[in-house]
């Protein structure tokens, strides 16, 4: 259920302008981008399902590899 929840944030962060979620996201995407678990055409990390432009600005997101730490 937690999943749910975190995924369903990640959306409304992605479509509205929140200046925390913007900076969150902006430390993590170059991370991911450079990620052999991201599938670059869908913008999706492969290792979880979820799409990185939502996910990159959750606060209590986690990287399934540990990689945002």
């Amino acid at each position: 259920m937690r999943r749910i929840g975190t995924i369903i944030r990640g959306w409304w962060f992605w479509i509205t302008a929140n200046k925390e979620a913007n900076e969150l996201s902006e430390t993590r995407t170059p991370i991911c981008n450079v990620c052999q678990h991201k599938n670059k055409a869908l913008n999706l990390c492969t290792a979880c399902g979820c799409f990185l432009p939502a996910k990159t600005r959750v606060k209590d997101a986690e990287c399934p590899h540990d990689y945002w730490s």
